[in-house]
């Protein structure tokens, strides 16, 4: 019984000993600090010029009367894209330019005052009246002479004393006449003769905003990009042409909210498309979108993540390049390194507007 014990406490002590040793000459090990490598930046985008494609809409409803563009015409600010059936238009300013030069002859003539022949003619009047009085005034003394020694007749007397007193009215009408075409006009009156030119003014430039509305012109230089519209239609709830400031090209792109804050100005990007595969272009993010929004361009990439919410950047693209509105591009901002020439370049992004 004894060896028995002998024996267990020798192979606890040898098990003892042989697990010491073991954990003496295990190596500890070593917890190597990861680096924070910073990877490249894969963005979807397209071509837009220096302003967003601008969608010119009819704002009355008439037909198509001419479309004086075509698409892929430069134009000028202020030319017109579309010209609308503009005859009534053009009646009601002709009307209004009518009631304004009406309004305006009455103020002046109110103004000046009447005309020296039109004075001259009053006056003329007032001498002729007065003479008259003065013939009715003689007749009635006549008369009363005669009535005294009953040689005429209460009719006739009465006649006279008539056309006196309608001579002397005469006479006074003249008179008032002849000071209110030589008296200067009343402030009360100018100010009714300019109320009326004011509102014959508004109404004229009320017809001629209506009639502007009948042409569709370039609200600034650019690009004609599609005319959709053809003479004699009637469209008003779509756009009838569609254009954009092409002068400067820069690719749109989305940003995922993972790398929001890792974009800034001047950064170098690196961008391909699909339309011509193996050729690069270069260019520096010229405007970074200053909050976040819904993304609106979606990759296809298997390695895009898909995150709901986007920052926009705009990268100025190279001065003479082949690229045209609207085509969709893949950037690459950063150190990520692009697809090679040899190799096929991912599948194009969707994009929407």
């Amino acid at each position: 019984m004894k060896w028995k014990i002998v024996f267990t406490v020798f192979f606890l002590a040898l098990f003892c000993i042989v697990l010491t040793g073991r954990r003496r000459h295990t190596p500890k090990a070593i917890v190597t600090p990861i680096r924070n490598v910073q990877r490249g930046i894969f963005a979807p985008g397209r071509i837009e010029g220096n302003s967003a494609e601008i969608e010119l809409y009819a704002s009355i409803r008439e037909i198509v009367a001419a479309t004086p563009v075509r698409e892929g015409q430069y134009v000028r600010k202020g030319d017109v894209i579309v010209q609308l059936d503009d005859r009534i238009y053009a009646a009601d300013v002709e009307l209004a330019q009518a009631g304004v030069q009406l309004a305006r002859a009455e103020r002046d003539r109110l103004k000046n005052g009447a005309l020296q022949s039109e004075i001259d003619e009053v006056r003329q009047q007032c001498e002729w009246r007065h003479s008259e009085m003065l013939l009715a005034n003689r007749m009635l003394e006549r008369g009363l002479l005669l009535a005294q020694s009953r040689s005429i007749s209460q009719h006739d007397l009465d006649q006279y004393q008539s056309s006196a007193s309608s001579a002397i009215a005469l006479l006074e009408a003249a008179k008032a006449k002849l000071a209110t075409i030589s008296a200067p006009a009343r402030e009360e009156d100018l100010s009714i003769a300019e109320a009326k030119l004011a509102s014959a003014e508004a109404r004229l430039r009320m017809a001629q905003a209506a009639l502007a509305r009948t042409r569709i012109v370039a609200p600034r230089d650019g690009l004609v990009l599609q005319v959709d519209v053809e003479v004699g239609e009637l469209q008003i709830d779509e756009p009838l042409a569609i254009m954009s400031d092409t002068q400067s090209l820069y690719a749109r792109a989305s940003v995922d909210e993972f790398d929001a804050l890792r974009v800034s100005i001047g950064q170098p990007v690196k961008m391909t498309t699909n339309a011509m595969p193996g050729r690069f272009f270069s260019g520096k993010i010229a405007r970074i979108s200053p909050r976040m929004d819904h993304k609106e361009i979606v990759s296809e990439r298997l390695d895009t993540k898909m995150d709901t919410r986007a920052r926009e950047i705009w990268v100025e693209v190279e001065k003479d390049s082949p690229l045209i509105v609207g085509l969709p591009m893949e950037l690459w901002i950063g150190d990520e390194p692009v697809p090679s020439e040899s190799h096929e370049t991912p599948r194009t992004a969707k994009l929407s507007k």
